[in-house]
């Protein structure tokens, strides 16, 4: 690694590197301390303990599609096209059950069970696995992908979604495929998933376990979303705003 060399680490050589990363940004910084953490687990397990990995904060998308929008975005893929079902599919598989893109590219036709509707994402992040009822719509159209199209693709792996050559896709296929609908990430429309569900009237420790959270504090993220979204309202539709104030 370009920015950590050398052949024989010590205690006094990673307290140093900290010193030498510490002007840099969180995010750079957890960069250089992975790469730094596999680096010792060859060289110097005992050694792993020392490094102090800086806390990312939580940051929501800034523009999350409203309903309306995620309605007009899903609808958008080709469908007269064998890859325009299966996006058709992975759209609605994001926005049906608030799948994480790698969660999506892992799935296996043995994690859905279309009677109750339900799949079992395994060792998701955190390393925890849990069970996630998706929506009707993606019910619908993943079930016309895997008995319409995916066949014909000459299917090599057990995982839902297939490359046209069969092959499991790559994080990177389910950000482009997403992206060329809308500029969204496959986030997004996780957030949107959640957004939604809680301006509906989801209460927070339900919403939890569907996205996963193992604290409640990632899920109250969401909540000052629509808090927002009611201080706008109030000042956008209260009379008290329409009446002119007596000097």
């Amino acid at each position: 690694m370009s920015y950590f060399n050398m052949h024989t680490p010590s205690q006094a050589s990673v307290l140093a590197f900290h010193d030498k990363i510490r002007h840099l940004k969180p995010r750079t910084r957890l960069g250089y301390l992975n790469k730094l953490k596999q680096f010792l687990k060859k060289a110097n397990p005992d050694l792993v303990a020392l490094l102090i990995f800086p806390k990312l904060p939580v940051e929501l998308p800034k523009h999350i599609p409203t309903e309306m929008q995620t309605r007009d975005i899903l609808q958008k893929p080709d469908l007269s096209t064998f890859l325009g079902v299966r996006d058709r599919a992975i759209l609605e598989l994001l926005y049906g059950s608030g799948l994480r893109r790698s969660e999506v590219v892992n799935l296996t036709l043995d994690d859905i069970d279309f009677a109750s509707r339900v799949l079992r994402v395994n060792q998701s992040k955190g390393n925890k696995d849990r069970l996630v009822p998706f929506s009707k719509e993606a019910e619908l159209w993943m079930k016309r992908y895997i008995d319409r199209v995916r066949p014909c693709f000459n299917p090599k792996e057990s995982t839902v979604f297939v490359t046209r050559s069969g092959k499991k896709p790559g994080p990177e296929l389910i950000e482009r495929t997403v992206k060329q609908y809308a500029p969204f990430s496959p986030h997004t429309y996780r957030h949107a998933y959640a957004t939604h569900l809680l301006r509906g009237g989801m209460k927070e420790t339900s919403l939890q376990k569907l996205l996963g959270h193992s604290l409640i504090a990632t899920t109250q993220l969401y909540t000052q979303v629509t808090i927002e979204d009611l201080k706008t309202n109030l000042a956008k539709y209260h009379p008290r705003n329409r009446w002119k104030t007596e000097p």
